[in-house]
């Protein structure tokens, strides 16, 4: 069951797209935050105009459509190089994961979940018998639900592996496995590292932009 708990709490996220087709390709799409003031809205993949030739690119925009947009690609090799630099210091293992700490007997757990939810089914029964009244099944409900949530956390929170345990942190060996790893995982260790809030960009070429020579508009 907790396995099962783990699985639907990472399902069920309201940032996930279950329409079909709907495979990630990018590494902050719905995971980066837009930057404009009084904003809080996710940003999507979407595109920019590029150049006089009217061609498009690959860009993140907030998803109101009207705050901060950015080109995607040099955006993500930002972030990217964030994410190695901080997973190789020689102090990630001991900075980033959290120490041991003593956990409920996972069996136990379930035990007294399947109580509540037990208990639950007999207060709606007790109720059909006339032998509480609806006051009393609404605050019995109320009163195990609340239990049975803060019991069901517990062994959704035992069942999670720290995304960051089995990375081989502290080591150059970080950047070197990085390429091979599928995308869910590398957006699963950005979220876990950080939150990322893309600032609204100034107009106009940055100092030193040259045509023909400088990749990009990005300010890192």
């Amino acid at each position: 069951e907790d396995k099962w708990r783990a699985c639907k709490a990472v399902l069920e996220r309201p940032e996930r797209r279950t329409t079909p087709g709907s495979a990630r390709r990018w590494l902050g799409s719905g995971l980066y935050r837009c930057g404009a003031p009084g904003c809080t809205e996710m940003m999507r993949l979407s595109t920019a105009g590029k150049g006089s030739g009217n061609a498009h690119v690959p860009a993140y925009r907030c998803r109101t459509g009207t705050h901060v947009t950015r080109v995607a690609e040099p955006l993500d090799e930002h972030v990217t190089n964030l994410v190695l630099v901080r997973l190789s210091r020689p102090d990630a293992r001991a900075v980033l994961l959290p120490p041991p700490r003593p956990t409920e007997n996972r069996e136990d757990l379930a035990a007294t979940a399947n109580t509540l939810r037990g208990k639950l089914d007999a207060l709606a029964a007790d109720y059909a018998e006339d032998l509480i009244t609806r006051q009393q099944l609404l605050d019995g409900t109320a009163l195990t639900r609340k239990r049975l949530e803060k019991v069901e956390a517990q062994m959704e929170a035992q069942a999670k592996d720290n995304v960051l345990a089995g990375l081989p942190l502290g080591t150059g060996q970080v950047a070197k496995e990085w390429p091979g790893w599928h995308l869910d995982k590398k957006r699963a260790i950005v979220d876990a590292l950080m939150t990322v809030t893309i600032l609204p960009a100034r107009r106009g070429r940055p100092a030193g932009f040259q045509p023909g020579v400088s990749r990009t508009y990005f300010n890192p």
